[in-house]
């Protein structure tokens, strides 16, 4: 059996719903050690159904951060030995799926960030959680606005005034500046000069996506150099290639805590919805390409989804509070 990409592939829809299910029911108290045998025999099927799993889990671990973080003040008792016996009880889930891997097609790791980039996002000079905003005025009085789930690095010197996009996406009003020192924003595949200008930086997986609202933007790669203009947006990774196309302006309604979807597919708003929330929200693949436009926030999930059930053939199923799927409504 070949081994399954883990790093650049998102589980299967039908799997993923499969390992979500699992994980409910073993979560829950009417699980059985034969119900734990079946999950161990199922795992060890197909290192598709592994790495769903641990999908699964990742998923879980990031909604029970938050969970536990609300529950701080609450030190009873019954708390705490609920809360023991859920790790327990966790620890020999992840037992059996190590144990159904290394007995079967070797050991199969999921994708986490580079412990480099962790910690070089956890030292940054300013950064947001995911489902965070944040805005900052810079001494020179310039404006920048922090997306979720993003860390930058400030360094203003005598020659150049420097910001460093660590992880995530900004938007930034650039100010005149007494000095007259350029302003450059880096990011993993390229630099980015401003001139006089307003503009939005995103920092993906594997490239940088640059849109141009105002005045125009120097972007230099390892490969290419462009000047962009108000209107347009440019995408480049590690190849240094440069992909223009024409900006979309509703892009930065996201400072406003909105997204503005204009023929946009339910995939690819329910893509740009998920950056906000720890938990995961699935969609069918018979129902992805659905058109959607209206103005949706990013920080009301439940209403989110009511408008979309209102407006589209589709229905919500939900696994657990932090496991949502949109299916056909038939």
């Amino acid at each position: 059996m070949s081994q399954f990409n883990v790093e650049n592939e998102l589980p299967d829809f039908d799997i993923l719903e499969q390992a979500a299910s699992w994980f409910a029911h073993l979560e829950s108290a009417e699980a059985t050690e034969e119900d734990h045998q079946r999950l161990k025999a199922w795992l060890s099927e197909n290192p598709a159904h592994q790495h769903a799993w641990r999908y699964v889990e990742k998923i879980s671990q990031r909604f029970s951060i938050i969970h536990q973080e609300n529950q701080v003040n609450n030190t009873s008792n019954t708390l705490s030995k609920l809360q023991q016996h859920t790790l327990r009880r966790r620890a020999l889930l992840r037992s059996l799926l190590f144990a159904a891997v290394v007995g079967g097609t070797g050991l199969v790791s999921w994708q986490y960030p580079p412990l480099s980039s962790m910690a070089r996002a956890m030292r940054a000079d300013f950064r947001t959680g995911i489902g965070e905003q944040k805005d900052i005025v810079l001494a020179d009085g310039s404006h920048i606005w922090l997306n979720t789930d993003t860390a930058i690095n400030i360094d203003y010197n005598q020659q150049q005034r420097h910001i460093e996009l660590v992880q995530g996406e900004i938007l930034i009003e650039t100010a005149p500046d007494r000095q007259q020192r350029s302003f450059w924003v880096s990011s993993q595949q390229g630099q980015m000069q401003a001139l006089g200008t307003r503009f939005n930086v995103y920092q993906q997986a594997t490239e940088t996506q640059l849109t141009v609202y105002e005045g125009r933007v120097a972007v230099k790669t390892k490969t290419q150099q462009h000047i962009l203009a108000a209107g347009k947006q440019v995408t480049f990774a590690d190849t240094g290639e440069l992909r223009l196309s024409n900006a979309n302006i509703q892009q930065s309604a996201w400072i406003k805590g909105v997204i503005v979807a204009d023929q946009m597919t339910l995939a690819e708003l329910v893509d740009q919805l998920g950056r906000y929330h720890r938990g995961h929200i699935g969609v069918s693949p018979d129902v992805a390409t659905l058109a959607v436009v209206g103005s949706f926030p990013t920080q009301d999930q439940a209403r989110v989804l009511s408008m979309l059930t209102a407006s589209l053939p589709i229905k919500v199923r939900s696994l657990s509070p932090w496991w949502v799927s949109i299916v056909p409504a038939n």
